[in-house]
């Protein structure tokens, strides 16, 4: 097999999963036998070539029966029972581990009764969770550091298992090979439950390609930390994106985005969530041409809740805000904490340095601070204590007449504190401190670089489309989790939507864009913000939240912003210059909508038309291993924020799309205070 070209070989099985048409092919056993077909007459591979492009389509194949449950069994020469695969006998294959059991051993129980109990439920001979020997493990190197942990590339002398060998029993080895090592922290004190959940998230890793795959554990010696051992690839979505920015076709764009939508299917397909999805852990092989997941279930340090919960409940008689409500307030918020990192807290004034004066914001003075311990970062199990960050900068916003709050008031604030912490795409509040010279008390927040407004100010002439429409994406996201959660924003514009490092939007003054003893019925912001039907009295609701940002007109008028105030509506006599009939036919004459669709649920169900996936009223699912089968026109847009978006903006799935902008339309002014 020396003379096989393993490029055209993946090459021509790429074109024959892309050929399918899944009106005829509706199960993954006629696929197979499609692509089996198309590669016995592509022109393009020898014969030998062609009969490893089959088998590797079987290999895939076998393991979707073993899989789904599906497909004719056999009697296996060798164990007699009846199986599912043909290239190999999955309980050969499993009985041949089970049998290997005595011979190795990690040190800990849990994490040999985890790799015990994935190998006893193994697919396939090529995607077996093992426990692999530190001294298999040779030319280790620091690469970066992770979000929580330190990653490392090796090479792995004996490499992964590659197939089965029939004649001989036994499992064939593939070779020295790249791979990753991910660091773990306190594997040592993690809970049964997290053990189990590892299970499922390396289960999940070798069912489906969409997740990188992991090979096993490893332990370092000498610090006796355990690392995962991972499939190496070659570059992250951000990094891919950086290098590729103006290369990328629409098509492509697209295509990425609907494998990462297919990846997170058969994640929560799998009753599994990955908590930590982002650029970073999206990443792209070369080799296979794919972009997989990695990081899933081991994304965070680990922590049991309740002990973090019970540690914050143990130290309530250590601090006093000296305000009952406001204490209530931050007792209530972490008593609910989710994470170590994300605790709301009350914040010594004397722990703050280096605080100046900034600007002034719609309702109060915001200031620059260091904030010399820093948020809370991570639980230390071993310790069962929490841990600071360390110094940090942050942002103080001054907060009008608390004290003259009502109790609504405080449980709107609770509510949002706990969107801030639950949705990265809200600015981060780590707490509320009190200055002691003017009795004011103050939001200690996440340091930003800019708002929207400045942004767009420095950025005027050199944003293109693709830009603007990104950062627009990312408000309607942001939007989506706020109403999610049964919340209105009201007082969205550029100057809260704020620019942190890394190209990342978010969305700030979340619950506090108005003056405390307001009441929340009040019409408080920039006046061309509010929605017209607010300034008529009618209150706010999830409509007037998303009012400025679909109205297309603003997108290309060169207007200034107005400065924030109190508008008082309350007296003024109503029109009487035109009936209801004529006022409600002039606004149907505008090109604008005040009709807003407030049906934004159907964003947090996943999809379940995608292409490349079959209804769970089908005998028999698709094979999940054919993710370059996306067919665009078929996808279902789910979000109705995004499917108003990308009508008004008429934005296609044609590469020509974009390359028939002049580049007098990609340069087009954004007004400074307006996108």
């Amino acid at each position: 097999m020396s003379n096989i070209r393993r490029e055209l070989i993946e090459a021509a099985l790429s074109r024959a999963f892309i050929s399918i048409d899944y009106n005829i092919y509706d199960d993954f056993h006629k696929q197979n036998e499609f692509c089996e077909q198309f590669i016995l007459v592509d022109d393009s591979l020898t014969e030998e070539e062609k009969s490893e492009a089959i088998r590797l389509n079987n290999q895939d194949y076998d393991k979707d029966k073993i899989l789904f449950n599906s497909g004719t069994r056999r009697i296996c020469e060798n164990c007699n029972q009846k199986c599912l695969a043909t290239l190999y006998c999955e309980y050969c294959v499993r009985n041949y581990l089970k049998a290997n059991f005595p011979n190795w051993t990690s040190g800990n129980n849990d994490i040999d009764n985890l790799i015990k109990n994935c190998q006893s439920e193994t697919l396939a001979p090529y995607v077996i969770i093992e426990w692999i020997p530190y001294s298999n493990l040779q030319n280790i190197e620091y690469l970066t550091r992770g979000g929580f942990s330190e990653i490392y590339t090796a090479k792995w002398i004996d490499g992964r298992y590659k197939e089965w060998d029939s004649k001989r029993q036994q499992l064939i080895r593939y070779g020295t090979h790249y791979v990753i090592l991910k660091e773990l922290k306190n594997v040592e004190n993690a809970s049964q439950s997290w053990f189990e959940e590892a299970k499922s998230h390396s289960t999940i890793s070798n069912k489906y390609p969409h997740v990188v795959q992991c090979f096993g554990l490893t332990q370092n010696p000498l610090n006796r930390n355990y690392l995962l051992v991972m499939r190496g690839m070659d570059v992250n979505l951000r990094e891919y994106l950086q290098q590729n920015h103006n290369q990328l076709t629409w098509n492509e764009r697209i295509n990425i985005t609907f494998l990462i939508i297919e990846a997170l299917y058969y994640i929560h397909e799998e009753n599994s969530i990955h908590r930590d999805l982002h650029s970073g852990n999206i990443l792209y092989s070369q080799f296979i041409d794919i972009w997989q997941i990695s990081d899933l279930g081991f994304c965070a340090t680990l922590y049991c809740e309740y002990c973090v919960r019970n540690y914050l409940k143990a130290n309530f008689s250590n601090w006093t805000s000296g305000n009952n409500n406001i204490d209530n307030l931050i007792k209530n918020c972490q008593l609910e904490t989710i994470m170590p990192d994300q605790i709301i807290e009350w914040i010594p004034y004397n722990n703050l340095q280096n605080i100046k004066y900034l600007t002034k914001g719609g309702f109060s003075n915001i200031y620059t601070a260091s904030w010399i311990d820093g948020g809370y970062k991570e639980w230390d199990s071993k310790e069962q204590q929490l841990i600071r960050f360390g110094a940090q900068n942050v942002i103080l916003k001054e907060l009008e007449n608390v004290e003259n709050a009502s109790q609504s008031w405080f449980e709107e604030v609770k509510s949002h504190f706990t969107i801030c912490n639950k949705h990265t795409i809200i600015v981060e509040c780590y707490g509320i401190t009190q200055n002691p010279s003017n009795g004011n008390y103050m939001l200690v927040m996440n340091k930003y670089d800019m708002n929207l407004r400045e942004y767009l100010q420095q950025n005027h002439n050199r944003l293109t489309w693709k830009e603007r429409i990104n950062i627009t994406f990312l408000i309607i996201d942001a939007l989506y989790y706020i109403h999610e959660e049964n919340s209105i924003h009201r007082d969205l514009h550029s100057g809260n939507i704020i620019y942190l490092q890394n190209d990342n939007w978010s969305i700030s003054d979340l619950g506090f864009c108005g003056p405390a003893d307001k009441p929340s019925t009040s019409i408080y912001g920039n006046l061309p913000y509010i929605a017209p039907e607010v300034i008529n009295g009618k209150g706010y609701t999830f409509k007037s939240d998303i009012y400025t940002k679909v109205d297309k007109e603003k997108i290309n008028m060169n207007s200034k912003s107005f400065t924030s105030k109190i508008h008082n509506f309350e007296n003024l006599p109503k029109p009487k210059n035109a009936t209801e009939e004529e006022q409600k036919a002039f606004y149907i004459s505008r090109s604008y909508d005040f009709s807003i669709s407030i049906n934004t649920s159907n964003l947090s169900k996943s999809s379940k038309q995608y292409t490349s996936i079959s209804s769970k009223d089908n005998d028999s699912k698709e094979s999940p291993r054919l993710s370059k089968r996306l067919k665009i026109e078929n996808v279902d847009v789910q979000n109705d924020y995004e499917r108003e978006f990308m009508r008004r903006s008429n934005i296609g799935t044609n590469d020509e799309a974009q390359n028939s902008l002049h580049s007098e339309q990609d340069k087009s002014e954004i007004p400074d205070d307006e996108f």
